[in-house]
């Protein structure tokens, strides 16, 4: 049997590795403080008690003093200049991040890994697409690198940056209504900087968007291919990745497939995402039946 196992984070904390959204908040300001302090100064919408999708979905909501900062950089007498700078400001955001995931996951694969144990005992001719970061499957499992597809890049790959970021569709909408509050104040902005710097602001926060599209046609053959199973483990199933599921099912309709669930509110999550698919047939296991069914080697009934 041909089987496509899709893992997410759950399944890095099913091998009890540090890998919440929290954990990485609490490792980043123990040893890069400086950073996630600019990053919160852009994004006040960040928190620690975040879950990895808030965090991506927060990263289309400026700071509203942040943003009128950026609005009123025209003390820099020219167009140009202003757009420059807020260009370099974004550039340094993207910088950073892409610095904390790929030092906090190279981290994770190559020190709190080596302390795990297996969980789950695998075929020879499993395929697995992962959203995480870590080399989970490749080191402790000895995965061959040719059936895992890390879509959002690899704490090993040394050559492409990681991938991630939000898919709010509603943000310009956001930026726009922020130039409305601003036009009302005393301190007016001048309406050709007003125009060009919203226009450069809207282009950079759309670069904080994640590409699922790209990573979906970079990849096609992942999901054209047919899968007799599915299963996943440890999904969040968050809006920003439907994109995914639509495209892997829309090509393995006469598929098994298999969700697993931690809690009630990822079933409540599932259930938005199936049905916003127009997926009916599928079977949902919990955390304890999932790792019985597959430390026994066993098909999903």
């Amino acid at each position: 049997m041909k089987r496509l196992f899709v893992i997410g984070n759950g399944f890095d904390l099913l091998h009890d590795l540090k890998t919440t959204y929290k954990e990485f908040f609490h490792f980043c300001t123990s040893y890069f403080d400086g950073l996630i302090a600019e990053l919160i100064e852009y994004f006040d919408h960040l928190s620690i008690e975040e879950n990895w999708y808030d965090f991506e979905n927060a990263l289309s909501y400026l700071n509203d003093r942040k943003f009128s900062d950026l609005l009123r950089v025209s003390k820099f007498g020219n167009i140009e200049q202003a757009k420059e700078f807020v260009e370099n400001s974004f550039s340094s955001i993207k910088n950073n991040l892409d610095y904390l995931l790929s030092i906090w996951s190279f981290h994770i694969s190559n020190n709190e890994l080596q302390e795990t144990k297996k969980m789950f005992s695998f075929k020879s001719n499993d395929y697995f697409l992962t959203f995480n970061y870590t080399e989970v499957l490749e080191i402790l499992y000895s995965i061959p690198s040719d059936k895992i597809l890390h879509i959002h890049g690899s704490s090993a790959d040394n050559k492409n940056k990681l991938i991630y970021g939000h898919n709010n569709t509603e943000f310009t909408d956001f930026l726009l209504e922020e130039i409305q509050t601003l036009q009302t104040e005393e301190d007016k902005l001048d309406p050709d900087l007003e125009s060009e710097l919203t226009k450069k602001i809207v282009i950079e926060t759309q670069n904080l968007t994640k590409p699922v599209h790209k990573c979906i046609g970079e990849n096609i053959i992942w999901f054209e291919n047919k899968y007799e199973q599915i299963i996943v483990i440890g999904h969040s199933y968050s809006f920003v990745d439907t994109p995914y599921f639509f495209k892997l099912f829309e090509n393995n309709k006469n598929s098994q497939i298999v969700f697993h669930c931690h809690d009630e509110k990822a079933k409540e999550k599932l259930e938005k995402m199936t049905k916003s698919i127009g997926l009916n047939d599928f079977q949902v296991i919990d955390s304890l039946e999932i790792q019985k069914i597959f430390m026994m080697n066993i098909e999903v009934l």
